[in-house]
Parts: structure tokens; C-alpha cells; sequence
């Protein structure tokens, strides 16, 4: 099996396994003159191998990725997005604002290190980054088979 099917099985089984959970979760209890809509040892029967399943298929994944020296992608990958989030996440206001307080109507005036331009150029690069190693590794994903 290839890895971009392995990876789209990975996310049937995680979406399984959230229907699951709410499944189990809505059926657990009812009221006491009630039957239960599902039982909850089949469910959660279910669920444990549904998760087993995931972990083995993951397991392959990841150790196919580092087989084949991809696994320092993959982390570069999600560092790159949690740097594009941490950077979104910077107040950059400057000058003049209106306050913060709910009935504030004084004009408070900021200064900021980083520019608004200076931080969606920053922006910018790391989803070139970030772009580049996603084609990387959507073709090692489409060309790999997943080891055993």
C-alpha cells in the first residue's frame, strides 16, 4: 500500500473513531424506564480496534518515513504551521487605537517591533516553506510503499 492511501485510511479510521466516541457517549446512560439505544461494550469493543488499527497504521507510516530520511519533513512541516500560527497570533498594532476598555473612549497610541508587512512577509516565506515541502512530500507519499 502506498503512503497517500495509507494516510487517507488514517483519516477514515479517525473520523470512525470520533463517531464512535460520540456514539458512546450519547448511549452510556438514559433514563432508568429506558432501554439503551447501543450497547456499550460493542461499542467500545469497536472502538478499541478501531484505535489499534490507527496506531499499527501510523506506526508504518512514521517508520516508513524514516526509512526513507522523510521524517525530519514531516517535523519541519509542522513547525513551519505552528510558526505561521504563533506569528499570526502577534499584536502588531501601531499608533493611535481606540482603548481596550469596554466604555474606554480615550485614544491609547502603540508602538510594535514588526510591522504589519514586516510580519505577512515573514508569513509569507514560511508558506513557501512550507509549500515546498508539501509537493516534496506529496511525491514520496504517492511513489512509497508503506514497509512492514
Amino acid at each position: 500500500m502506498k503512503i497517500v492511501r495509507a494516510m487517507k485510511k488514517v483519516s477514515r479510521l479517525q473520523g470512525e473513531i470520533r463517531d464512535l466516541k460520540e456514539r458512546i457517549n450519547s448511549s452510556v446512560s438514559t433514563l432508568e424506564e429506558n432501554d439503551y439505544d447501543e450497547s456499550f461494550e460493542d461499542l467500545n469493543k469497536i472502538l478499541v480496534e478501531r484505535v489499534c488499527e490507527l496506531i499499527q497504521l501510523k506506526d508504518r507510516i512514521m517508520r516508513t518515513n524514516i526509512k526513507h530520511r522523510m521524517f525530519k519533513e514531516v517535523l519541519k512541516l509542522g513547525e513551519a504551521k505552528s510558526s505561521i500560527a504563533f506569528i499570526k497570533s502577534l499584536d502588531v498594532r501601531q499608533g493611535a487605537q481606540s482603548g481596550r476598555g469596554y466604555l474606554s473612549s480615550d485614544k491609547e497610541v502603540y508602538k510594535s517591533q514588526v510591522s504589519k508587512a514586516q510580519r505577512n512577509a515573514f508569513i509569507d516565506e514560511l508558506q513557501k516553506e512550507i509549500n515546498e515541502i508539501t509537493d516534496k512530500l506529496d511525491e514520496f507519499n504517492a511513489a512509497t510503499d508503506l514497509v512492514e
